[in-house]
């Protein structure tokens, strides 16, 4: 289930991919939660955010890594 909110959730530690250059304005950050992954865009952080449980989580990354 896919859902996207304009409030922050509850999470901390927000990161960006190591692979990610300073220079580079297209970006998303991620946060995990017990339940949930959070998605955001780096230059936007105070607006929606993208909620994904941890098992689609996975098998997204799965699809991405694959391509």
């Amino acid at each position: 289930m896919l859902s996207r909110v304009n409030t922050n959730p509850s999470t901390e530690g927000w990161r960006k991919s190591a692979r990610n250059s300073e220079q580079s304005d297209a970006c998303v950050e991620l946060a995990a939660t017990q339940r949930t992954i959070a998605i955001r865009d780096s230059n936007g952080r105070d607006g929606p955010k993208l909620l994904i449980g941890r098992e689609e989580f996975r098998h997204f990354a799965s699809v991405l890594k694959s391509l």
